[in-house]
């Protein structure tokens, strides 16, 4: 079996899609970003769909069923874990991650 030819420099080579994300679609951009919420755990992903719907602290912890201590531990940990600085900051990259806030039905 003989090796591939390799192209010459001067030859067109097609150009491999996932090495180039920002050529992508948005949608291909959207899940490459959503691998920036992947270390955060279910709990986690619960507090930060919160905020994204505008829940201070007070009704985020209510709507989970846990302190006001609790959700703030949440928060402050899943800032560690993204290198973020702040919830607004969490927020618009959940958004930017393909997050929306929820609507409850009437």
């Amino acid at each position: 079996m003989h090796p591939a030819p390799r192209p010459d420099e001067d030859d067109e080579v097609a150009p491999d899609p996932a090495m180039r994300p920002w050529s992508q679609p948005h949608e291909d951009r959207r899940l490459l970003a959503s691998d920036r919420l992947r270390p955060l755990s279910a709990r986690e992903l619960d507090v930060v769909q919160q905020l994204v719907d505008g829940h201070s602290t007070d009704l985020g912890s209510k709507a989970l069923y846990i302190s006001r201590h609790t959700f703030r531990t949440h928060v402050k940990n899943i800032l560690h874990k993204l290198d973020l600085h702040s919830s607004l900051e969490l927020v618009s990259v959940a958004v930017e991650c393909g997050m929306r806030p929820q609507r409850l039905s009437a």
